[in-house]
């Protein structure tokens, strides 16, 4: 792992800005998982729906 870099805090100081914890990557891996889920979801309700016409 790379180690970051960081300033010391002097005695009174206040941080302003949280650091990066790597949000922006688990928003696209969660919007790319319920895409996913959607169609296989639509894909399942039309073969379902097929299975049933054809009877």
């Amino acid at each position: 792992m790379d180690k970051e870099k960081t300033a010391p805090i002097k005695e009174g100081q206040t941080v302003t800005e949280l650091p990066q914890t790597g949000d922006a990557a688990t928003e696209k891996t969660t919007f790319v998982g319920a895409m996913l889920a959607t169609l296989a979801g639509l894909l399942g309700f039309v073969t379902t729906k097929r299975k049933k016409e054809d009877k």
